[in-house]
């Protein structure tokens, strides 16, 4: 919890806290869209707004997920791009040593 407050308060963006949101992002979108599904079948109870509600949960779950997902890769190329960049500055040290 202690490096969660930390990295919120970290004005240089060394550390990002997205990676540590999105199951809770998930979670919380998957509730909203289950309550949205629910007010479509309420709304008008028929078996067509069953299906609807049941459909439009299906999608939105589905493009929320991977959009979700896109937001993870994004943040993966960034730490592997870190790491990379920082392996080079060794091996350039190294170099420089010899």
């Amino acid at each position: 919890m202690q490096d969660f407050i930390q990295a919120l308060f970290d004005f240089s963006f060394k550390d990002f806290i997205t990676k540590r949101l999105i199951s809770v992002l998930y979670g919380i979108g998957v509730g909203i869209l289950g309550l949205a599904s629910l007010f479509l079948v309420f709304s008008d109870f028929s078996i067509g707004s069953l299906l609807g509600g049941l459909i439009f949960f299906a999608v939105a779950t589905i493009s929320l997920r991977i959009w979700l997902e896109v937001i993870i890769i994004l943040f993966a190329i960034e730490e592997n791009t870190r790491g990379l960049r920082k392996l080079k500055t060794e091996e350039q040290d190294q170099l420089h040593q010899q």
